[in-house]
């Protein structure tokens, strides 16, 4: 095997997944034409070569499920070339990355890197980083210089149940169209300049800690998606209504939250769980084709519903006595009721023309 690798100077593609056997590479300074380089789920590898380090065509290296790898050569560091680094389900405790390097990586993949608690002071020598992806990792905060990374449109850092605060410093990322913090459970507050992201179109902060949302969030003009289900939230914005490009807002199980202002306009998708008595009006949606109430306790009564709804589901509103009538809504496909034990009639029924799902 070592004097192919030897010979092997015009390889461009190397797999050696699921190398069981694998403990360390060798010497890879012959491989002078090597692009891309897959040691996925060899269990056992613990080391790589620092020859690595040698690699100037070397463009994407992957070791994801190396669950013996416990740290990176620091010649990976030095890999000129590299533009993705994929480090998912192993053991590493660090990313070798110093100042000045690594500049042309645009995608950093560490998700269920469970010992990785830090990230590297010099992050914002990643200047051609997209995409960086720290989901399930026991990561607890991340460096202010994440503000350097100029060029990242996204940023999963989901379900780092050890991540408990933001700097204020992600502001600066201007293109950034993606922003992931679901399940981060000691999460409690995001930084004001979190508005300042103007080309934001999702921002997910689903089973956080967070109470209240800035006002300023509705400078978000670009913002699609918008996902703070199940968290402390008792208010809304009271000029939410000002997210005029929100396509789907997502509320449900948020159970301290009290009232629901005037919504978007736009709004595609709604999903409701709120402490109130009555809805907002809600026919001005005329966009809105799918509408969730979950477990709205005190919940009595539902005004008029938009005629362009395909789907609408209720479940647990236990004092809801009765739904308004259905017949306008000509497009509806699928309706559930569950757990209303107060609701006593659904009419309209005989004009829902495309009705397919009824419980």
């Amino acid at each position: 095997i070592l004097s192919f690798f030897q010979v092997a100077t015009e390889l461009k593609v190397l797999n050696l997944s699921y190398c069981e056997s694998l403990k360390g590479t060798p010497d890879l300074s012959a491989f002078k034409s090597l692009e891309i380089l897959i040691l996925e789920y060899c269990g056992y590898l613990e080391e790589i070569h620092s020859s690595i380090g040698d690699l100037k065509t070397l463009v994407s290296l992957n070791v994801r499920g190396c669950r013996g790898l416990k740290e990176l050569s620091a010649g990976v560091g030095k890999i000129e070339n590299l533009r993705e680094l994929i480090l998912d389900r192993t053991a590493i405790r660090e990313i070798p990355i110093s100042r000045g390097c690594l500049t042309k990586l645009e995608n950093l993949s560490a998700r269920s890197c469970k010992k990785l608690a830090q990230l590297p002071e010099f992050m914002g020598s990643l200047v051609s980083l997209t995409r960086l992806d720290l989901s399930y990792s026991g990561i607890e905060g991340l460096p202010e210089s994440i503000g350097s990374l100029k060029g990242l449109e996204t940023l999963n850092a989901s379900h780092c149940e050890s991540l408990a605060c933001v700097p204020s410093s992600i502001g600066h990322l201007a293109t950034l169209s993606v922003l992931d913090l679901s399940a981060c459970s000691k999460l409690a507050q995001l930084p004001v300049s979190i508005c300042s992201l103007t080309s934001l179109t999702e921002l997910k902060l689903a089973g956080t800690a967070i109470a209240e949302l800035p006002e300023s969030i509705v400078n978000l003009q670009n913002l699609r998606i918008l996902d703070i289900s199940g968290t402390h939230i008792t208010e809304l914005p009271r000029d939410i209504y000002k997210l005029s490009s929100l396509q789907l807002l997502d509320f449900q199980y948020c159970e301290k939250l009290q009232e629901i202002p005037e919504l978007p306009s736009g709004l595609r998708d709604l999903r409701i769980t709120c402490q109130s008595r009555s809805l907002p009006h809600l026919p001005q949606l005329s966009l809105l084709n799918k509408l969730t109430l979950s477990k709205c306790s005190r919940l009595e009564c539902l005004p008029e519903l938009p005629v362009g709804l395909s789907k609408l589901q209720i479940t647990g509103c236990g004092k809801l006595k009765a739904l308004p009538h259905l017949s306008s809504l000509k497009r509806l496909s699928e309706l559930i009721v569950q757990d209303c034990y107060e609701q006593t009639e659904v009419t309209g029924l005989e004009g829902l023309q495309s009705l397919s799902y009824l419980t």
